[in-house]
C-alpha cells in the first residue's frame, strides 16, 4: 500500500475533544462544582448549539473551549494539543490563532470605526495596515457593512454592531467560533439575519459553537447539546429540526 492511499485512509481528528472536564469556583469558602466531568467532542464544520438553565455550566462550558478559563481537571484537546492547563501566554496565542468570539454585549471600542474594530485582532500580528484594511474590508463587505466602514458604533443598530463583531471574529480566519447568546439584544428580524450569516460561515467551513435560551438560534444548528447541572444530557438530536425541541 502506498503512502498516499494510507495518508487518504487515515481519519481526520476531530477539532476539539473534551473528556472529564471539572471545574468548580470558591465563593464565602465554599466550593460550588460547575462542570462534573463533562465530554465532548467537536468535529470539523461542526455547528453546535449549547443549551440549558441558568447555572447548569453551559457558559463555563463555553469559556473553557475558548481557552479564556482553564479546568481544574480533564483534558482539552484543539487541533489535536491539549490546550489544558496553559499559562496565560500560552492560552492567549491559542485563542489568537484558532478561535473567534461573538458575545451578546458587542463589547466594540466606541471610538473607533467599523473598519478599525474590525482591524483590532491583527494589531499585534505584524501584519502590514494596508493588508489589514483590506481583509477588514472584505469582511465588512461578507456580513453586508461596506458602506459602513467609517461609522462608530454608536452610528450603527444593534444588529449592525453584531455584524461588526462577527467580521472581528473572523479577522484572524479562527478554526472555531464561539457565540454567547449572540442574538440576546436583537429583535426578531434582526436575529434571524445574524442566524443567516452563523450559517453562511458555517458553510465556509468555520465550526462554530453557539450557547443560547432560545430555540430558534438553536435550530440553525446542526448539533443541539443540553447542559444540566454541570453534566451533558445524552440525546439524539442531531439535526436542525430537533435543536428546536430543546429547551433552555
Amino acid at each position: 500500500m502506498g503512502a498516499r492511499t494510507m495518508t487518504q485512509e487515515r481519519p481526520i481528528a476531530p477539532l476539539a475533544e473534551l473528556r472529564g472536564i471539572t471545574r468548580s469556583f470558591v465563593q464565602a469558602d465554599r466550593e460550588t462544582p460547575v462542570l462534573r466531568g463533562i465530554s465532548l467532542t467537536l468535529e470539523r464544520g461542526d455547528f453546535l448549539a449549547l443549551m440549558g438553565s441558568s447555572g447548569s455550566g453551559k457558559s463555563t462550558l463555553l469559556h473553557i473551549l475558548g481557552v479564556l478559563d482553564q479546568p481544574d481537571s480533564g483534558t482539552y484537546h484543539l487541533n489535536g494539543h491539549n490546550v489544558a492547563g496553559l499559562d496565560d501566554e500560552e492560552a492567549s496565542l491559542v485563542r489568537s490563532r484558532f478561535i473567534g468570539f461573538v458575545f451578546q454585549s458587542f463589547y466594540l471600542m466606541p471610538q473607533a470605526s467599523a473598519l478599525e474594530n474590525v482591524m483590532l485582532p491583527g494589531m499585534y500580528t505584524g501584519e502590514g495596515l494596508p493588508s489589514m484594511r483590506k481583509r477588514a474590508m472584505a469582511l465588512l463587505d461578507q456580513v453586508g457593512l461596506a458602506d459602513r466602514a467609517d461609522h462608530t458604533p454608536a452610528q450603527l443598530s444593534g444588529g449592525q454592531q453584531q455584524r461588526v463583531s462577527l467580521a472581528r471574529a473572523l479577522f484572524n480566519g479562527p478554526d472555531l467560533l464561539l457565540a454567547d447568546e449572540p442574538t440576546g439584544q436583537l429583535d426578531a428580524a434582526t436575529s434571524t439575519e445574524i442566524l443567516t450569516l452563523l450559517q453562511e460561515i458555517n458553510a465556509s467551513g468555520t465550526s462554530i459553537v453557539v450557547v443560547t435560551h432560545d430555540p430558534q438560534t438553536a435550530q440553525v444548528a446542526r448539533r443541539c447539546i443540553r447542559v444540566h447541572d454541570g453534566l451533558v444530557v445524552p440525546d439524539d438530536m442531531n439535526d436542525a429540526s430537533g435543536c428546536a425541541s430543546v429547551q433552555g
